[in-house]
């Protein structure tokens, strides 16, 4: 009953059943357990995120990186909350650190693409959707933010190539 690990591997299962709320109690019963086990916060964050509750999600991430401050995932989370909340620049912040510690995170390159989308940097988007595909190129949601990117600055011909490539990874992807 005081495994925290059985704890949190149970919210996980219960959030893929999309049991959040059972999920919920199990993170917070694993982080009473073990109030420094950082993945278990993680969990937590995002399971207050998928419930809307964004404050404290962050919250979360933030407990999260102050128990380990090179969780690159933690910092990841912490950016997409911010930028759930609009706060973009501090997001950015986040997602910038992510790829310091963790050169490789897809992740955090396309979120960060998509909060200089929202700022209007749309070349210093570009290089961070071509970063996220440098390390995965079979990204149909990356590969139509950069389409979309390459569009706006008026790269119609590598837009449709991008477009193209999305549908070969993915035929029935809509966007693309």
């Amino acid at each position: 009953p005081n495994h925290a690990s059985a704890f949190n591997n149970l919210g996980t299962a219960l959030k893929a059943q999309g049991k959040t709320d059972e999920a919920l109690m199990n993170f917070r019963h694993a982080i009473e357990f073990d109030p420094e086990f950082d993945e278990a916060h993680i969990n937590l964050g995002c399971a207050c995120q998928d419930l809307g509750d964004i404050e404290e999600a962050i919250r979360c991430f933030r407990n999260a990186i102050e128990i380990r401050p090179t969780s690159s995932e933690a910092l990841c989370f912490l950016g997409d909350a911010l930028l759930a909340l609009q706060n973009t620049s501090e997001a950015i912040t986040c997602y910038q650190h992510a790829v310091e510690i963790d050169p490789k995170h897809v992740l955090a390159f396309y979120h960060m693409g998509l909060a200089l989308t929202q700022q209007g940097k749309t070349e210093l988007a570009i290089i961070c959707f071509r970063k996220a595909l440098a390390i995965n190129d079979r990204l149909p949601e990356v590969l139509c933010h950069l389409g979309e990117a390459l569009r706006a600055v008026g790269k119609k011909e590598d837009a449709m190539a991008c477009y193209r490539r999305a549908l070969d990874v993915e035929p029935d992807f809509a966007e693309a």
